[in-house]
């Protein structure tokens, strides 16, 4: 099911139409923190280390809440509210050498540059060479932009609470926030479209909605355009792609063109190149 791309101030939103309609906040903090400690659990095995950096706001809450959700590992939580106290507790975290570091300082509520000792400790968790699961954002990473507020953690992995953020879809993001994970099921009223091109979002069980232009789509959505094909069908019953492509010295895009064509699923695709690289396009197509 597609997924709403979200700026901050439509996830404040959300939250605070949440909470008047009832919903506990305690509640969807304990399930976002069951959330991280799932993949928590999915990075690690048993016996191994995980030390837990938590900062002062409801993204350290979900952090620390982790911590009470993950069985046989040996977890540490350590919580960084003054960076320049905090830095010698760090170091002497990280000469531990964890199995895995869970980002919590920082979440979307943070909106400016971030001080020379913040620096420092995000420079120390992104030199330690230690995996690192980042909870909603990256600490440091602008939620709406994709750009960083002077540097952010560089995260292997990040759980992102809800929905996925805007500035996510910025190329420059993907090297702090790693494979993302969204974590829809937190406790938060549902948000679903009934529209065809998925602009508006309503809040289950409210009259608010969502004016929102993107949309994350997940692999349950690609199934839903690949249905499923009758016994008696063969290569003629669906179509004939036709592919002229393959220069001398870029015979590589012909067999990039030809993969992607292929699992469109048409019936038949038909290659055509020059017959200079006929034999090396040949070779990387054996169907």
């Amino acid at each position: 099911m597609a997924i709403p791309v979200l700026t901050i101030d439509q996830i404040r939103l959300w939250e605070k139409t949440a909470w008047e309609s009832g919903i506990s906040q305690h509640e969807v903090i304990q399930m976002a923190g069951s959330a991280v400690a799932e993949q928590a659990m999915k990075l690690t095995k048993p016996g191994d280390s995980i030390i837990i950096l938590a900062g002062k706001g409801h993204n350290g809450d979900d952090a620390r809440l982790a911590g009470s959700h993950i069985s046989d590992r040996k977890v540490t939580s350590l919580n960084i509210f003054d960076p320049e106290f905090s830095i010698h507790n760090l170091d002497s975290c990280l000469t531990l050498n964890p199995d895995l570091l869970i980002d919590g300082l920082f979440g979307i509520g943070l909106n400016r540059q971030l001080a020379a000792p913040w620096l420092q400790i995000i420079d120390r968790i992104n030199n330690s060479n230690i995996p690192i699961l980042a909870v909603d954002v990256p600490s440091g990473l602008n939620a709406d932009t994709g750009e960083t507020f002077g540097s952010a953690v560089r995260a292997n992995c990040t759980v992102t609470m809800g929905a996925v953020k805007r500035g996510f879809l910025n190329p420059k993001s993907s090297e702090f926030t790693g494979k993302i994970i969204v974590a829809d099921q937190i406790g938060l009223p549902l948000l679903y479209s009934t529209q065809r091109n998925k602009t508006k979002w309503n809040i289950t069980n409210t009259n608010k909605t969502i004016q929102c232009d993107l949309a994350w789509l997940t692999e349950s959505d690609f199934r839903q355009i690949r249905p499923d094909r009758p016994l008696n069908s063969h290569k003629g019953t669906f179509g004939h792609l036709f592919i002229v492509a393959g220069s001398f010295g870029f015979h590589g895009a012909s067999v990039l063109a030809a993969k992607g064509a292929s699992r469109a699923r048409p019936g038949l695709v038909t290659l055509m190149v020059q017959p200079e690289v006929y034999i090396p396009v040949a070779a990387q197509l054996q169907s």
